[in-house]
């Protein structure tokens, strides 16, 4: 089974990856009850009641430990899987205008796109451990919210305008009603870094208490100061222009 698993490396499909986490696990399960029984019965009636008490046991433990080893394995293969194509998705966000002329009424399209795949990945799961299913799921999220941040802080964007911190808005909105659509107790907490920053640039009072640790703090706990700076200081006329 493992070596079916690392067949084909860093393009296995997401659907074998389930798929053999599942069988390993299910197999595991079987080691211990239909087999146990199957072969205790089989050596009780060639009379081997020696290897039963001595060599059975150890044989069996041994051999659902590795199924369950094959089954977390392909597990983490499942989050390597999504993590690198949530990665490739936001690639996407180079194709958005950072400085829109118009003013947005829903979310960049990109990030709808981001969340169809999910919706769709997600439905691969089912079968999954409840854990599973869930660190799946917020690792996703979080790799949304950094990789989102992480893009608006890097030198790939050179200005923001109001317009788009706007619509970056529209995207945490969108982005939460995912999460909340998704079942899983406090997924939308995934995107609260990503909001609070979003609140702050758009907060009227972002001047006066960009210097305010206490005020900050209280008002966005979860925003860096240090990302928010920096990402402050790529629209910092146009807000200084929006507040007066």
């Amino acid at each position: 089974i493992l070596k079916k698993l690392l067949a084909d490396g860093a393009e296995t499909p997401l659907s074998k990856a389930c798929q053999i986490s599942i069988d390993a696990a299910t197999l595991s399960h079987c080691v211990m009850s239909y087999l146990r029984a199957y072969l205790s019965s089989t050596l009780s009636h060639f009379k081997c009641n020696d290897a039963i008490d001595n060599h059975l046991p150890d044989c069996l433990t041994t051999s659902r430990k590795e199924l369950l080893d094959v089954s977390n394995h392909a597990q983490d293969m499942v989050f390597e899987i999504l993590a690198l194509k949530v990665d490739d998705l936001l690639g996407s966000l180079v194709f958005i205008n950072w400085e829109p002329q118009a003013f947005p009424n829903m979310a960049h399209e990109q990030i709808d796109e981001v969340i169809d795949y999910l919706r769709a990945t997600f439905m691969w799961l089912t079968h999954l451990p409840l854990s599973a299913r869930e660190a799946a799921h917020f690792t996703c999220c979080s790799k949304v919210t950094s990789g989102i941040i992480d893009y608006l802080e890097s030198p790939r964007v050179s200005r923001l305008n109001i317009l788009s911190i706007v619509a970056l808005d529209f995207d945490v909105k969108r982005l939460q009603s995912f999460a909340d659509s998704c079942g899983i107790k406090q997924l939308r907490q995934c995107f609260t870094e990503l909001s609070e920053l979003v609140k702050a640039l758009l907060h009227p009072d972002l001047v006066s208490f960009g210097d305010n640790s206490h005020i900050r703090k209280s008002l966005f706990p979860q925003v860096d100061p240090g990302r928010l700076a920096r990402i402050i200081e790529k629209v910092r006329l146009i807000l200084l222009i929006y507040k007066y």
